[in-house]
């Protein structure tokens, strides 16, 4: 038996983020839905600052979740609003990422960027696959990504 990696896959997403061809400024929002749980990733530049999961996948939980996290980027990070706020993933119904970012802009107030996986994918060299599929894929093909780096460093 050989231990294999283990990564988050909100990690993974945000390494191919970070692979793109450009990074947002100052301080930006990554939630990354998922059937079963909700994760925030605050970003400074290319640094995390802060990570949060969160049980569930209700609407109404994520915009608390988004909106705590808000504030507490606030209050405790000197933080001074997001830059942008990207959302990807999948929910547990279809529809459900769309009416996620709804919510969130409502909450907000600002525009939530849906995060194109398959650009970032083919940026990659994935090819072309369907959406929830690439959904699935982008995680691995981010934390592929920072090996690589790693590697070549």
């Amino acid at each position: 038996m050989h231990a294999g990696l283990v990564d988050l896959t909100t990690f993974g997403l945000v390494n191919l983020l970070l692979a793109g061809a450009s990074l947002p400024a100052g301080d930006w929002l990554v939630v990354h839905v998922r059937p079963d749980y909700t994760s925030l990733a605050i970003m400074r530049g290319d640094n995390m600052i802060f990570f949060r999961n969160v049980p569930g996948g209700e609407t109404e939980t994520l915009a608390d979740a988004v909106q705590q996290t808000t504030m507490y980027h606030q209050d405790r990070l000197s933080g001074r609003g997001f830059s942008q706020v990207l959302l990807g993933g999948t929910g547990r119904t279809a529809g459900a990422l769309d009416m996620a970012r709804r919510s969130l802009e409502t909450r907000l107030g600002a525009a939530v960027r849906p995060i194109d996986v398959s650009r970032l994918v083919s940026q990659a060299g994935g090819g072309g696959a369907a959406s929830d599929r690439l959904a699935m894929l982008a995680p691995l093909v981010g934390t592929l990504l920072r090996m690589r780096a790693q590697v070549a460093a």
